[in-house]
Protein backbone atom coordinates (compact mmCIF):
# COMPACT_ATOMS: atom_id res chain seq x y z
CA UNK A 1 0.00 0.00 0.00
CA UNK A 2 0.64 3.33 -0.27
CA UNK A 3 0.36 6.44 1.69
CA UNK A 4 -0.62 6.45 5.80
CA UNK A 5 -4.23 5.29 7.60
CA UNK A 6 -6.33 8.53 8.19
CA UNK A 7 -9.67 7.10 10.12
CA UNK A 8 -9.84 3.82 8.86
CA UNK A 9 -8.94 4.95 5.15
CA UNK A 10 -5.08 5.26 3.66
CA UNK A 11 -4.31 8.37 1.49
CA UNK A 12 -3.12 8.05 -1.79
CA UNK A 13 -1.04 11.54 -2.97
CA UNK A 14 -1.17 12.43 -6.51
CA UNK A 15 0.95 14.84 -7.26
CA UNK A 16 -0.27 17.25 -10.02
CA UNK A 17 1.43 20.95 -11.28
CA UNK A 18 3.51 20.89 -7.91
CA UNK A 19 0.15 20.14 -5.75
CA UNK A 20 -0.98 17.39 -3.71
CA UNK A 21 -4.11 15.87 -3.97
CA UNK A 22 -4.99 13.04 -1.78
CA UNK A 23 -7.26 10.31 -2.67
CA UNK A 24 -8.41 8.13 0.29
CA UNK A 25 -8.85 4.58 -0.56
CA UNK A 26 -9.42 1.13 0.86
CA UNK A 27 -8.63 -2.14 -0.16
CA UNK A 28 -9.36 -5.67 0.72
CA UNK A 29 -7.98 -8.95 -0.36
CA UNK A 30 -5.54 -11.34 0.09
CA UNK A 31 -2.41 -10.39 -1.75
CA UNK A 32 -3.96 -7.44 -2.68
CA UNK A 33 -1.54 -4.20 -3.83
CA UNK A 34 -2.56 -0.49 -5.06
CA UNK A 35 0.78 0.60 -6.52
CA UNK A 36 -0.13 3.30 -9.05
CA UNK A 37 -2.97 6.07 -9.41
CA UNK A 38 -2.73 8.84 -12.69
CA UNK A 39 -4.55 11.31 -14.29
CA UNK A 40 -5.41 11.64 -18.29
CA UNK A 41 -6.83 15.10 -18.83
CA UNK A 42 -6.98 14.66 -22.63
CA UNK A 43 -10.18 12.45 -21.85
CA UNK A 44 -10.39 13.06 -17.69
CA UNK A 45 -9.83 9.60 -16.71
CA UNK A 46 -8.51 8.48 -13.62
CA UNK A 47 -5.99 5.34 -14.06
CA UNK A 48 -6.04 2.83 -10.67
CA UNK A 49 -2.66 0.15 -11.45
CA UNK A 50 -2.62 -3.12 -8.84
CA UNK A 51 -2.10 -6.14 -8.25
CA UNK A 52 -4.86 -8.57 -7.88
CA UNK A 53 -4.20 -12.16 -6.48
CA UNK A 54 -7.92 -12.42 -4.95
CA UNK A 55 -11.18 -10.73 -5.41
CA UNK A 56 -11.85 -7.53 -3.33
CA UNK A 57 -13.30 -4.29 -3.38
CA UNK A 58 -11.66 -0.60 -3.93
CA UNK A 59 -13.15 2.06 -2.33
CA UNK A 60 -11.78 5.96 -3.66
CA UNK A 61 -13.26 9.15 -2.43
CA UNK A 62 -11.95 10.95 -5.43
CA UNK A 63 -12.10 14.63 -4.87
CA UNK A 64 -14.02 16.68 -7.49
CA UNK A 65 -11.42 19.37 -7.96
CA UNK A 66 -9.49 16.54 -9.05
CA UNK A 67 -12.13 14.93 -11.50
CA UNK A 68 -15.62 15.19 -11.68
CA UNK A 69 -18.61 13.99 -13.62
CA UNK A 70 -21.40 16.70 -14.61
CA UNK A 71 -24.27 17.09 -16.92
CA UNK A 72 -24.37 20.41 -19.18
CA UNK A 73 -26.89 21.58 -15.97
CA UNK A 74 -24.01 20.87 -14.00
CA UNK A 75 -26.10 18.38 -12.07
CA UNK A 76 -23.66 14.93 -10.93
CA UNK A 77 -23.49 12.32 -13.55
CA UNK A 78 -22.40 8.86 -12.72
CA UNK A 79 -18.60 8.29 -13.48
CA UNK A 80 -17.89 5.69 -16.11
CA UNK A 81 -15.97 2.68 -14.76
CA UNK A 82 -13.74 0.25 -17.18
CA UNK A 83 -11.53 -2.49 -16.32
CA UNK A 84 -9.19 -5.27 -18.07
CA UNK A 85 -12.02 -7.36 -16.61
CA UNK A 86 -15.12 -6.90 -16.02
CA UNK A 87 -15.78 -5.07 -12.49
CA UNK A 88 -19.02 -4.04 -10.71
CA UNK A 89 -19.15 -0.05 -9.36
CA UNK A 90 -21.51 1.57 -6.95
CA UNK A 91 -21.38 5.64 -5.93
CA UNK A 92 -22.08 5.42 -2.13
CA UNK A 93 -21.79 9.07 -0.94
CA UNK A 94 -21.40 12.55 -2.52
CA UNK A 95 -19.96 15.71 -0.62
CA UNK A 96 -19.36 19.40 -2.18
CA UNK A 97 -16.01 18.86 -2.43
CA UNK A 98 -15.49 14.85 -3.09
CA UNK A 99 -17.13 11.41 -4.31
CA UNK A 100 -16.98 7.80 -2.96
CA UNK A 101 -16.76 5.06 -5.41
CA UNK A 102 -16.71 1.27 -4.24
CA UNK A 103 -15.59 -1.46 -7.81
CA UNK A 104 -15.92 -4.69 -6.62
CA UNK A 105 -13.35 -6.61 -9.35
CA UNK A 106 -12.29 -10.52 -9.36
CA UNK A 107 -9.04 -11.91 -9.15
CA UNK A 108 -6.59 -10.51 -12.14
CA UNK A 109 -7.92 -7.07 -12.53
CA UNK A 110 -4.64 -5.05 -12.88
CA UNK A 111 -6.02 -2.01 -13.79
CA UNK A 112 -9.32 0.35 -13.92
CA UNK A 113 -10.38 3.41 -15.31
CA UNK A 114 -12.82 5.84 -13.72
CA UNK A 115 -13.92 8.55 -16.40
CA UNK A 116 -15.32 11.85 -15.88
CA UNK A 117 -16.11 15.31 -17.83
CA UNK A 118 -13.89 17.39 -16.31
CA UNK A 119 -10.38 17.62 -14.08
CA UNK A 120 -7.75 19.49 -13.74
CA UNK A 121 -5.30 20.95 -16.36
CA UNK A 122 -1.76 19.44 -15.18
CA UNK A 123 1.44 20.09 -16.56
CA UNK A 124 2.67 16.78 -15.41
CA UNK A 125 0.17 14.05 -16.66
CA UNK A 126 1.04 11.26 -14.02
CA UNK A 127 0.92 9.97 -10.46
CA UNK A 128 4.27 10.42 -8.08
CA UNK A 129 4.43 8.32 -4.80
CA UNK A 130 4.48 10.79 -1.15
CA UNK A 131 8.35 11.61 -0.63
CA UNK A 132 7.40 10.21 3.02
CA UNK A 133 6.07 7.10 1.80
CA UNK A 134 8.04 4.16 2.49
CA UNK A 135 6.49 1.55 0.12
CA UNK A 136 8.60 -1.29 1.90
CA UNK A 137 7.01 -0.89 5.16
CA UNK A 138 3.44 0.26 3.98
CA UNK A 139 1.19 -2.59 4.14
CA UNK A 140 -1.77 -3.72 4.57
CA UNK A 141 -3.02 -4.20 8.18
CA UNK A 142 -3.88 -8.29 8.74
CA UNK A 143 -6.17 -6.72 11.11
CA UNK A 144 -8.00 -4.53 9.59
CA UNK A 145 -12.08 -4.76 9.72
CA UNK A 146 -13.63 -6.07 6.53
CA UNK A 147 -15.19 -3.82 4.45
CA UNK A 148 -17.56 -3.74 0.75
CA UNK A 149 -14.28 -2.13 -0.85
CA UNK A 150 -10.58 -3.20 -2.45
CA UNK A 151 -8.09 -2.20 -4.89
CA UNK A 152 -5.21 -2.49 -5.93
CA UNK A 153 -2.50 -1.28 -9.17
CA UNK A 154 -0.03 -2.85 -11.04
CA UNK A 155 2.83 -0.21 -11.45
CA UNK A 156 4.07 -0.31 -15.23
CA UNK A 157 7.91 0.81 -16.74
CA UNK A 158 6.81 3.86 -19.39
CA UNK A 159 6.93 2.79 -22.88
CA UNK A 160 8.25 4.09 -26.07
CA UNK A 161 5.71 5.52 -28.59
CA UNK A 162 3.23 3.06 -30.47
CA UNK A 163 4.42 3.11 -34.27
CA UNK A 164 2.32 3.16 -36.66
CA UNK A 165 2.59 -0.46 -37.39
CA UNK A 166 1.07 -0.99 -34.06
CA UNK A 167 -1.89 0.21 -35.81
CA UNK A 168 -2.37 -3.35 -38.08
CA UNK A 169 -1.09 -6.84 -37.86
CA UNK A 170 1.05 -8.27 -40.02
CA UNK A 171 0.16 -11.27 -41.41
CA UNK A 172 -3.38 -11.55 -40.72
CA UNK A 173 -5.25 -8.94 -42.91
CA UNK A 174 -6.84 -7.37 -39.80
CA UNK A 175 -6.93 -4.39 -38.20
CA UNK A 176 -8.18 -2.69 -35.44
CA UNK A 177 -8.68 0.39 -37.71
CA UNK A 178 -11.12 -1.15 -39.62
CA UNK A 179 -13.08 -2.78 -36.72
CA UNK A 180 -12.46 -6.71 -37.99
CA UNK A 181 -9.86 -7.85 -35.50
CA UNK A 182 -11.07 -9.07 -32.36
CA UNK A 183 -14.18 -7.41 -29.94
CA UNK A 184 -14.68 -3.69 -30.00
CA UNK A 185 -15.57 -3.28 -26.00
CA UNK A 186 -15.74 -5.17 -23.16
CA UNK A 187 -19.40 -5.35 -23.01
CA UNK A 188 -19.35 -7.11 -26.87
CA UNK A 189 -16.47 -9.50 -25.07
CA UNK A 190 -18.61 -10.05 -22.05
CA UNK A 191 -22.20 -10.21 -23.25
CA UNK A 192 -21.55 -11.70 -27.14
CA UNK A 193 -18.29 -14.20 -26.59
CA UNK A 194 -16.91 -15.27 -30.33
CA UNK A 195 -15.01 -17.66 -31.33
CA UNK A 196 -11.38 -17.07 -33.29
CA UNK A 197 -9.82 -19.15 -36.28
CA UNK A 198 -5.85 -19.96 -35.02
CA UNK A 199 -4.98 -17.03 -37.82
CA UNK A 200 -7.05 -14.35 -36.28
CA UNK A 201 -6.07 -15.55 -32.34
CA UNK A 202 -2.78 -14.95 -33.34
CA UNK A 203 -3.24 -11.85 -34.58
CA UNK A 204 -5.20 -10.51 -31.96
CA UNK A 205 -2.15 -12.27 -29.21
CA UNK A 206 0.16 -9.91 -31.70
CA UNK A 207 -1.84 -6.70 -31.49
CA UNK A 208 -2.05 -7.36 -27.55
CA UNK A 209 1.72 -7.59 -27.22
CA UNK A 210 2.10 -4.53 -28.75
CA UNK A 211 -0.01 -2.47 -27.53
CA UNK A 212 0.64 -3.89 -23.88
CA UNK A 213 4.22 -2.42 -24.77
CA UNK A 214 2.97 0.91 -25.32
CA UNK A 215 0.39 1.10 -23.09
CA UNK A 216 1.29 5.11 -21.89
CA UNK A 217 0.98 6.36 -25.47
CA UNK A 218 -2.18 4.44 -27.18
CA UNK A 219 -5.06 6.15 -28.22
CA UNK A 220 -8.85 6.09 -26.07
CA UNK A 221 -9.89 3.61 -28.64
CA UNK A 222 -6.98 1.48 -29.19
CA UNK A 223 -7.10 0.96 -25.20
CA UNK A 224 -10.50 0.58 -25.19
CA UNK A 225 -9.49 -2.20 -28.04
CA UNK A 226 -6.68 -3.43 -25.20
CA UNK A 227 -9.63 -4.11 -22.36
CA UNK A 228 -11.93 -5.77 -23.99
CA UNK A 229 -9.40 -8.48 -25.89
CA UNK A 230 -6.03 -8.72 -23.78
Amino acid sequence: MVGKVIVGLYVYNLQVNDRIYPISFLLTGNGNQLQKISLQTISPTLEIRLASKSGGNLTLVIPRALLDKVEPNGMDDAFGVVANRAVGFEETSTTPTSRTLVIQFDPGVNYIQVMGTKSIEPKINQAVLPSSANTSESKTPTNMLKTDTKSEVPLTEPKLPVSEDANKTSGSGLSIDNGTLGYKTVYEHTMHPKTFTPEEQAAIDMRCNVLGNNYSSLSIADRGWLLANC
